[in-house]
């Protein structure tokens, strides 16, 4: 049984010939950007990217989530899978299952065969397309890689012609022939194929009027005459050259000056020096290779590199390295500029001074020059139309001063590198856009290893680990610390470890005494290109707590409306001074931001306290938002008004506020750090309260309990007792659900118990009393656990706590079920599911359905038990909830086994594993070993 995925035409999957459902389109679209890069780890952020553009929702991580899970039920088998790794998602798929990879391996094997080969496989390679590649299929990323398949398609085109015509079989060639040159009359390749078919064809009179058709055309229309080969096969046709008989290969394009007619021209060689010490970057040179495609390989449009990020990321290190690799791919010169557009000491380059550097090399000299700017830009484009060159635009201020450089010959390749975005390029001239990252640390470590020597790196693993997290990635600082430290052999490491590991001198350690290599100066200039509003954000920016910030938040930091903070966020990102690594979201390198909360420590004492009041007040709002929305029966206590300029957010549904609290987890745990330290401690004991029901919903624990320490801490401070109920609540839930310390547990519990008794609350007194059996149960300590149940029921019955009452009922039955009371637990479990669906709560609903199935299954009730399970399952991936979800996978697998469905068990389990690994939760390697050991031989 074989799986085949399809993207060269509408994106299908047949399993053994029959086509196989992949629902919507969206869902189609996560299957189509895995397979345009099978056996590739995608990051979830790419992935989401590539299917959604700008338009993702706010659920995406979660929509991501349900539509792979659905997915891998629908195109695994045992050579096609898609798996979670280190990173991201991969598509694990052998050739002959996707038929992109069966075309480019064809196409590759094409190019290394003799004639007859090459036909034969380029054939086959261009007959697996359908249609349009992935068609249906619409965003920017599926838009950009239609583009360049349609080129590589055209590329095995013009290949398979050359084939025929080596094989002499050109009437069989000629019909289509004509056809490409019909709908592609610029393209000289394909025009002297024409020709010469035609001529093989004894139709040579037709073959030199194609050609003057396509003179007068690239005249007309383009303002250039036909290239060298062209014009050279135009003159053999008409003088009869017995060399281009049948036998005769094709004449494929030579550089400029090769024929008799053309008068040789310089060939400049202006690039730099290549990076003595270039290490990693491999991916990223990759992604060179694939947007540099040289002329030769049928690209029909000029090709244009624009190399993004923060000063300092290694974006000429990376041009420099790919243009020496590839010089060969341009045999008729190399241009460079340094554009300055952010040197610290120098106002940037203008086009007429790049462009008259170039005119020299090119070999125009002072007397043939044109005074005129716009001619000398036109004899520029002229002097290098038709010609193999590379043209490198170093340190580009923006895209303005880019374009009048750019030459009008698809022969040339263009790399630009900016820290602005280049997305207006893009937008005019088809640019392709690469924004480097922090090296990763492997890569990082490789610097240090090849400035100073295996020996003294493995001699201080520490020191050397401190150093990288010092530099975070930053090619620059990675750079100056090695030269450092190779400059002082006799000093070690862990001494230069010591100095910088002070994040309030770190960038006064990376300093060098040169402007332009010098970290801070380095991020100085890309800061004044700012104006103030911008500034005095990015300033305020430093001081948050967490490693991002949202849009909403930003705009709450500064009390700005959203959309003048986006424009401004906007501002900073063109410069690389922010981030937004998904949309709406912005993050800092950490060099930079250590540089923003220098700038931010020197705003005034009141613009900063009330800026990160604002900022902690729309976390606390909107985290109590979301609590509502999730609808547990919150936690009851009233918040302060936010202050003026906060803008806390609502939500309409569960998804909405369980996305937000899954996106904001790190924010939401370091505000409460920062609440406690500045001596917020309101903020600081409630924040982590109202983030219970998300961290139960999600047992995604992480750092609760040491938030919720902070939360007692700050409830005891305050000598507030209801706040120290509610404390006491949280972190023993989080301490029993995460370390399964149910002592310890009990005694929280017990504590929150007393005092709510003390001050007459009974919610809170009932809130307690479930929890508090709850981990007893745990304890088996079964008598004790039902005990404080039936005096819940009697306090929910009494005041009206309809949920709380459904919540005693279900741990009432799972207590009387781990009790061996099974019968009798179900009675209280059923109860407990009627009044839950009365109040439309399904998450618990799943719960306790899953609680249920397994009663029927201790009872021998399979049917009533498989019943339960399945609508629990159906809720879960409904709704999103992974945990319940991967719970009761284990029931299922569980209730399956006892059948005897050992396939169908296996599977339920293997969906359990890849949940829990999804969550990265520490079970899942346990179950893994288990699956593993249990795996038929």
């Amino acid at each position: 049984m074989t799986m085949l995925i399809s993207v060269l035409g509408p994106v299908e999957a047949r399993f053994d010939g029959r086509e196989t459902d992949l629902g919507h389109v969206r869902q189609r679209s996560v299957l189509a950007a895995l397979a345009a890069e099978a056996n590739r780890t995608v990051p979830p952020a790419e992935l989401i990217a590539r299917v959604w553009g700008e338009d993702a929702p706010q659920r995406a991580r979660a929509t991501l989530h349900s539509y792979l899970s659905r997915l891998r039920q629908k195109v695994e088998d045992e050579h096609t899978r898609i798996l979670r790794r280190s990173g991201g998602y991969v598509l694990e798929a052998e050739e002959s299952a996707i038929d992109l990879l069966r075309f480019r391996v064809a196409v590759a094997e094409a190019r290394r065969g003799p004639a007859s080969h090459s036909a034969a496989r380029l054939t086959e390679a261009l007959g697996l397309w359908r249609g349009e590649p992935f068609a249906g299929i619409e965003s920017p990323w599926f838009d950009g890689l239609r583009e360049q398949l349609l080129a590589e398609q055209h590329a095995a085109r013009l290949d398979l012609n050359d084939a025929l015509l080596a094989l002499g079989r050109h009437a069989e060639a000629l019909p289509d022939l004509l056809a490409q040159v019909a709908r592609q009359p610029f393209e000289e390749r394909l025009v002297a194929q024409v020709m010469l078919a035609l001529h093989r064809c004894g139709r040579s009179a037709d073959a030199l009027t194609q050609y003057e058709t396509t003179r007068v055309t690239l005249a007309e229309e383009l303002g250039i005459d036909p290239g060298p080969a062209l014009r050279k096969l135009y003159h053999g046709i008409l003088v009869g050259d017995p060399a281009l008989g049948a036998s005769a290969a094709v004449v494929a394009p030579v550089a400029a000056g090769t024929a008799p007619d053309v008068v040789p021209l310089p060939v400049p060689r202006q690039l730099p020096a290549a990076p003595a010490a270039f290490t990693g970057r491999n991916h990223e040179l990759a992604a060179l290779d694939d947007m540099l495609k040289a002329p030769s390989d049928g690209n029909p449009v000029l090709v244009i590199s624009a190399i993004g990020g923060a000063g300092g990321i290694g974006k000429t290190w990376l041009a420099l390295k790919w243009a020496h690799d590839h010089l060969d791919g341009f045999p008729d010169g190399q241009l460079y500029a340094d554009l300055r557009g952010f040197d610290p000491s120098a106002e940037p380059v203008s086009a007429v001074t790049v462009i008259s550097g170039f005119l020299t090399a090119l070999g125009t000299t002072p007397e043939v020059t044109p005074a005129d700017p716009a001619a000398q830009a036109a004899l520029y484009r002229s002097l290098v139309a038709n010609r193999r060159m590379l043209i490198v635009l170093d340190n580009a201020r923006d895209a303005d001063q880019v374009r009048p450089l750019l030459p009008g010959s698809v022969t040339c390749a263009v790399v630009v590198t900016s820290r602005h975005q280049m997305t207006g390029l893009a937008t005019t001239h088809g640019a392709r856009c690469l924004n480097l990252e922090p090296l990763p640390d492997q890569e990082a470590r490789e610097v240090f290893t090849g400035a100073l020597g295996q020996d003294r790196v493995t001699a201080e693993p520490e020191a050397v680990t401190s150093l990288l997290r010092q530099c975070a990635g930053l090619p620059l600082a990675l750079g100056l610390v090695a030269a450092r430290a190779a400059a002082r052999p006799d000093f070690t490491l862990s001494l230069l470890a010591e100095e910088l590991d002070d994040v309030s001198t770190r960038l006064d350690a990376l300093s060098s005494g040169d402007l332009t290599t010098d970290v801070r100066a380095v991020f100085e200039a890309s800061y004044h290109t700012l104006d103030d509003a911008a500034a005095r954000l990015f300033d305020l920016l430093g001081l948050v707590a967490g490693p991002d910030v949202s849009l909403p938040a930003a705009a709450s930091l500064v009390a700005l409306p959203l959309a003048r903070t986006r424009m401004l966020l906007q501002t900073m990102e063109r410069v690389n001074l922010v981030q937004q690594r998904t949309q709406g979201r912005y993050r800092m390198h950490d060099l930079i931001r250590l540089y923003a909360a220098e700038r931010g420590r020197l705003q005034p004492a009141a613009t900063k306290d009330a800026a990160l009041a604002r900022v902690a007040a729309f976390y606390l709002h909107t985290a109590y938002a979301a609590n509502q929305a999730l609808d547990l029966e919150c936690p009851r206590f009233p918040l302060m008004p936010p202050p003026a300029g906060c803008l806390p957010l609502a939500f309409r549904e569960r998804g909405q506020a369980m996305a937000w609290c899954e996106t904001e987890h790190d924010n939401l745990t370091a505000t409460v750090k920062w609440a406690a330290a500045a001596g917020d401690h309101t903020t600081a004991w409630q924040l982590p309260t109202v983030l219970v029901p998300y961290f139960t919903m999600r047992k995604s624990w992480g750092d609760a309990v040491a938030a919720n320490e902070t939360a007692l801490a700050s409830a005891r401070h305050l000598g507030h007792r209801p706040a120290q109920v509610w404390a006491l609540l949280s972190l023993g839930f989080v301490e029993q659900q995460s370390q399964h310390r149910f002592d310890r547990a009990v005694t929280r519990f017990e504590c929150a118990l007393d005092i709510s008794r003390t001050i007459d609350a009974p919610w809170e007194q009932s809130t307690a009393l479930i929890a508090l059996a709850e981990a007893r149960r745990h304890l088996k300590r079964f008598d004790e656990a039902c005990g404080a149940l039936r005096e819940c029921l009697e306090l929910c019955r009494r005041f009206g706590f309809r949920r709380l009452e459904a919540w005693a009922l279900k741990e009432l039955g799972h207590s009387l079920q781990e009790s061996e009371r099974v019968e009798e637990s179900v009675e209280h479990l059923q109860h407990s599911l009627a009044i839950l669906r009365e109040g439309h709560d399904r998450y618990s609903e799943a719960i306790t359905l899953e609680c249920l199935g397994q009663a029927h299954r201790m009872l021998g009730h399979f049917d009533q038990a498989l019943a339960c399970l399945r609508q629990a399952l159906a809720i879960c991936q409904a709704d999103g909830y992974p945990w319940t979800e991967a719970q009761t996978m284990a029931a299922l697998g569980q209730t399956l086994d006892s059948l005897g469905e050992t396939d169908a068990a296996r599977r339920a389990w293997q969906r359990q594993l890849s949940i829990l690994e999804d969550l990265g939760h520490p079970h899942a390697e346990r179950l893994r070993a288990r699956l593993t050991a249990a795996r038929p031989r």
